[in-house]
């Protein structure tokens, strides 16, 4: 029998978006009935983690729901796993949650005589769900003079397809929430290749941002508190020496200690993917560099490089102003420019989206630099708010 997995959703195995379909639905429609105790929730923490704190003890009192400060440390994601690590360093009483026998990525520490809750890092603020929707974000952006790519969000495939027309090629066609690269399509050149985009983004979400593909170098940008914190992201690749075959650079490239291999919960970076149709007996000649990839997905191999150094003071102050529009102290920003040391408003340069809970690990595990002190900063950030 064939594998019917989704091929848009690799490399995780996803058989049906129906669950997705479902969610989004259900979003939309919690949001409207229960907007007055969210409202009263996102203008109270304190009142917040005392009502969660509440329901999760009552799940414990019927076996489904323990905190444990010694759990397994392979089944946590990194992101959530240097946080951890960083307040035990610091003495802090950590727990994360466990479901049914099953780590999750739900944490609780005491401070002073408080219990706080939060999910994956502490300076995720749960109440806000504005910030992962690309099209909310775009708009906010666009009333505010920060640069993003010019585009629109539609849950109409005509109207959609009409806009992409009338912007011109090439285009991305994306999902209006979703991370890792999922059911992206780019870049889209032609009217058919216009539907077939359409199609294929609305099989994930039925809700599309259709924008200009910009081309340049793809940066993450992290702001956390006053900080901000930059890597470069480049598609798997190896560079030729002269001598070695590609396969012998694919192996000394994947021997990198911090390199897992895909599927591992607690790493950050990956061995390096090698497609079926590469010969790995072709040497490279030196200084060549041949990519494995044409898209950013999760676990193929792809390098981080630490570009914090690099950051222009113009572009933080960018990064730092973005944050504060979405009212927060912890957000990714997905940029693509032409090179971060230089001034935005000098250079094509673009914020494609915003993450509230981003994967901040990858600045405290780069494959190229020195690794920055996010969880530091994270800790550094949350403690001062307690005082």
């Amino acid at each position: 029998m064939p594998d019917a997995s989704c091929q848009y959703c690799l490399p995780l195995v996803r058989r049906s978006h129906l669950g997705l379909h479902l969610d989004h639905w259900m979003q939309k429609i919690s949001g409207v009935l229960f907007w007055p105790v969210k409202l009263f929730f996102r203008n109270s923490r304190t009142a917040f983690d005392r009502f969660w704190g509440a329901v999760l003890g009552v799940v414990s009192l019927l076996g489904a729901v323990e905190f444990t400060a010694r759990p397994d440390e392979e089944r946590m994601l990194n992101r959530s796993l240097i946080i951890f690590r960083e307040a035990r360093k610091r003495g802090i009483r950590i727990e994360v949650m466990v479901m049914f026998g099953k780590i999750t990525n739900e944490f609780r520490y005491q401070y002073r005589g408080r219990t706080y809750y939060y999910e994956a890092i502490p300076l995720v603020d749960g109440r806000n769900t504005d910030i992962d929707h690309k099209g909310l974000v775009k708009d906010l952006y666009l009333k505010n003079s920060i640069p993003v790519a010019p585009g629109a969000c539609f849950i109409s495939k005509h109207r959609a397809y009409n806009f992409g027309k009338s912007l011109g090629y090439p285009l991305v066609v994306k999902p209006a929430t979703g991370t890792l690269g999922y059911h992206v399509v780019y870049p889209v050149g032609r009217d058919a290749e216009l539907a077939d985009a359409i199609r294929i983004v609305w099989q994930f979400k039925p809700e599309i941002i259709v924008e200009k593909f910009i081309a340049g170098k793809n940066y993450r940008a992290t702001v956390i508190g006053d900080q901000v914190f930059v890597v470069e992201k480049e598609l798997p690749n190896v560079v030729g020496d002269g001598v070695s075959t590609i396969g012998e650079l694919v192996y000394k490239k994947n021997k990198h200690p911090d390199r897992k291999a895909a599927g591992t919960r607690s790493a950050t970076i990956f061995k390096i993917l090698i497609p079926p149709d590469v010969d790995l007996q072709k040497v490279l000649p030196a200084g060549e560099k041949i990519y494995f990839n044409d898209k950013f997905l999760p676990g193929i191999g792809s390098d981080a490089i630490n570009k914090t150094a690099e950051l222009h003071l113009k572009n933080r102050e960018m990064f730092l102003r973005a944050a504060a529009l979405l009212h927060t102290e912890l957000v990714g920003f997905d940029v693509i420019a032409e090179d971060i040391s230089r001034p935005c408003d000098e250079q094509t340069f673009a914020i494609l989206e915003a993450n509230g809970v981003p994967y901040i690990d990858m600045h405290a595990v780069p494959t190229h630099g020195v690794a920055d002190p996010v969880a530091e900063a994270v800790w550094d950030t949350v403690l001062a708010k307690h005082h």
